[in-house]
Parts: structure tokens; sequence; C-alpha cells
């Protein structure tokens, strides 16, 4: 796999888990228990998905990259996106 395509795969990774962060904190602040167990589901599958493929791929400087902005960019969005779900 392309050092390019190995990084997007981590970043889109944390994007999505930092999303689901976010959502998963309002929720719990707003102490809605469906969303607030969907999102920790979710995010514990794609944990085990992100360990497995670390494990898999090494310690390589793109996949860190990739893992670090992808948080950054998750955060963002994740913020935005709990306004429009709860």
């Amino acid at each position: 796999m392309s050092k390019l395509r190995e990084a997007s795969v981590f970043f889109g990774s944390q994007v999505l888990t930092y999303g689901i962060i976010c959502v998963n904190t309002r929720s719990i602040a707003e102490v809605d228990y469906t969303v607030a167990v969907t999102t920790d589901v979710l995010l514990a599958s794609v944990n085990f998905a992100v360990i497995r493929r670390i494990a898999a791929n090494g310690d390589k400087l793109h996949n860190w990259i990739g893992y670090v902005l992808g948080s950054a960019v998750g955060t963002i969005l994740g913020i935005k996106a709990s306004t429009f779900i709860l």
C-alpha cells in the first residue's frame, strides 16, 4: 500500500473517531442514553480496527501524520455534527 493511502486510512479513521467522541460527549451532557450507547459501540469498533491496522503497518511517520491530522479535523467536524444530531 502506498504511503499516501496508508496515511489517508489513518486520517479517515481519526476523523471518524474524533467525530464520534464529540457526539458521544454531547450526548452524555444531554443525558441521551441511546446516542451515548450507540456512539460507544461505534467508537469501540473503530478503535479495534485502528489498533489492528497499527499493529499490521508498524510505526511509520506518514501514518502518524495522518493519525494526528485526522484527530484535529475530526474534532472540528464532530463538534459541528453534534449540533445537528443532538
